[in-house]
């Protein structure tokens, strides 16, 4: 069993790899696509959108095909993680999907494609760790207390669904996945540490993804992307 992982940025770059640690420790990560024998993955970073869609996702699977085409099945699964932004999951899916299907030059037949669709952002999934949002404004400094305390008074993601949350108003964010990935930096900033894409340690920790486990189990009506990568993941698990 292998695994290729196409992600979208720098966050699931170091994010997913960390997680896989946890979560999936018999399959050993490779540096080079064509490097795998049995229980390895490889993860490429798109750089963002569209190109995750348009250039890199045929290109992985002409990586796959080819390989296929030396008379070895490497990969099992190409599992494509990016964020829904400003469309809802079944949209992007239904996106990717067409794009594929229109696409003549190239082949599904050897590889099963998993999207995780990340709603809004991954950031968004890392509000969902209820211990780390701190709940007694006695406990943060006052020059870290702000914007953390607004953002917390208009949306607190302790008890509302984070994937639910829109954008406050006096924010300088556009889009849901910006605003989202600031009320986060605020969460760290309130603790006096810091979030960046890609260079944060406490979101790679056990620590953090079991807080994130234990809220869906809480509250399972919330972060409904996440649990949907749960369930592949304990798919992979059984391998």
């Amino acid at each position: 069993m292998n695994l290729y992982f196409l992600v979208e940025g720098s966050s699931e770059f170091y994010i997913y790899p960390k997680w896989l640690n946890h979560l999936l420790p018999q399959f050993k990560r490779v540096n080079e696509y064509d490097q795998i024998t049995n229980n390895n993955y490889f993860i490429f970073n798109a750089a963002g959108q569209p190109a995750i869609i348009d250039e890199h996702l045929p290109n992985a699977i002409q990586d796959i095909n080819f390989l296929e085409s030396q008379g070895k099945h490497y990969y099992n699964y190409l599992l494509v993680c990016l964020d829904s932004e400003e469309i809802t999951v079944d949209e992007l899916r239904e996106d990717i999907l067409a794009s594929l299907k229109l696409n003549k030059n190239i082949n599904l037949s050897s590889i099963e494609i998993v999207l995780i669709i990340q709603n809004r952002c991954i950031e968004t999934w890392l509000l969902g760790n209820q211990n780390f949002v701190l709940t007694q404004a006695a406990n943060i400094p006052l020059k870290y207390s702000e914007p953390f305390l607004t953002y917390r008074n208009y949306y607190d993601v302790r008890d509302q669904d984070p994937e639910l949350m829109g954008i406050y108003s006096g924010s300088t964010s556009i889009t849901h996945a910006q605003f989202h990935e600031e009320y986060l930096k605020a969460v760290f900033k309130a603790r006096e540490l810091s979030y960046s894409k890609g260079k944060s340690r406490e979101v790679g920790e056990k620590f953090y993804l079991d807080e994130l486990i234990k809220r869906i189990k809480v509250q399972p009506n919330h972060l409904n992307s996440f649990q949907y990568f749960l369930s592949v993941i304990q798919i992979l698990q059984k391998y």
